[in-house]
């Protein structure tokens, strides 16, 4: 197993986990006082799946699948980086720093499985 798709692997598990979980919390906050306890167990669940994703599809012989994999992965690592330098780096807010780590890690996850599909399908040139 490459180091690499472990790496993948873990982004998109911490990645889930952190946006699911907070949207879960998020939800059931007015109505359950203990949120955390709903939000937790949601995004480690959420978090599993797409660690499990990732390691199952990334060398896959389906394109679909393959994409699948460098989608998650992707999203993984470029919402976590948005989050911490937003953070970190900028002394933004959580809540906004969240919302523009998922939209950079949709649009990185839409270009990594378009870049994905397309090495899968790309027919070898006929040479002279």
């Amino acid at each position: 197993m490459r180091l690499r798709r472990l790496g993948y692997a873990a982004a998109a598990f911490l990645a889930a986990f952190v946006v699911v979980g907070a949207a879960a919390t998020e939800l059931v906050a007015s109505r359950i006082e203990f949120s955390l306890f709903v939000g937790l167990p949601v995004g480690l669940l959420a978090g599993a799946f797409a660690a499990a994703l990732v390691l199952a599809f990334a060398d896959d012989r389906d394109p679909v699948r393959r994409a699948l994999a460098a989608a998650l992965g992707a999203f993984g690592v470029a919402s976590l980086v948005v989050l911490v330098v937003s953070v970190v780096g900028l002394g933004v807010g959580v809540a906004l720093s969240l919302v523009v780590g998922v939209v950079v890690g949709v649009a990185a996850g839409l270009l990594a499985a378009v870049r994905s599909w397309r090495r899968s399908t790309a027919r070898p040139s006929a040479g002279p």
